[in-house]
């Protein structure tokens, strides 16, 4: 159940019934804190002080990558989850050492509140193309492995939000790449970038 708090949090960096492109938008304070918040660097290393040792103490034998995207309303982790296996700088020499197929557990932890959330990714090489297919993170991990990340991330008022309430659509909100009635929650508080999840 998401709270109130959330949405609240939400639309306080949104402008509601507002399009993207127009001058009243841009010029909002709403979009001008989001602007500042998505450019603060310390608040980022904050999250990255926290989060990091937490995804660590999960995966202490995975190869984690953090992402710097300076667009996203998120710090995001890459922790790929074949024990042992260094990052290659090449994605194809990599998948091939994993014989054709690479998963991965995508996490992102929100700028905006208090929230986190998990996806699966499965990668797939087949014949020179690539597949990619998206799985709730608990049909993949651990229960035991789940359900201690979340502890550890409570401990410093974070909750995990499900697939469901991400998939949720904010009503009356417009983002950059997505118009309104098609902009969901993890648009808003983790990517505007990505759709699978």
């Amino acid at each position: 159940m998401i709270k109130n708090s959330i949405f609240d949090d939400i639309y306080s960096y949104y402008p509601v019934c507002c399009s993207f492109e127009s001058m009243e938008y841009q010029n909002s304070n709403k979009y001008r804190k989001y602007l500042d918040l998505i450019e603060d660097n310390s608040l980022k290393e904050k999250i990255d002080k926290m989060a990091a040792p937490i995804i660590r103490s999960v995966y202490p034998n995975n190869s984690i990558k953090k992402w710097s995207n300076k667009e996203k309303p998120s710090v995001h982790y890459t922790i790929l989850l074949k024990e042992n296996q260094p990052l290659l700088d090449d994605d194809i020499e990599l998948i091939n050492v994993l014989k054709g197929t690479r998963w991965d557990l995508d996490l992102y932890v929100s700028l905006i509140t208090y929230t986190y959330y998990c996806k699966i990714t499965e990668t797939v090489l087949n014949k020179g193309n690539w597949d990619f297919k998206i799985y709730d993170v608990k049909e993949i991990i651990k229960s035991d492995k789940l359900n201690f990340m979340n502890k550890k991330f409570r401990e410093h008022g974070y909750i995990r939000l499900e697939r469901e309430e991400v998939n949720k659509v904010i009503p009356n909100v417009e983002t950059e790449l997505h118009e309104e009635g098609k902009v969901k929650l993890f648009h808003c508080l983790f990517s505007d970038i990505e759709s699978n999840f």
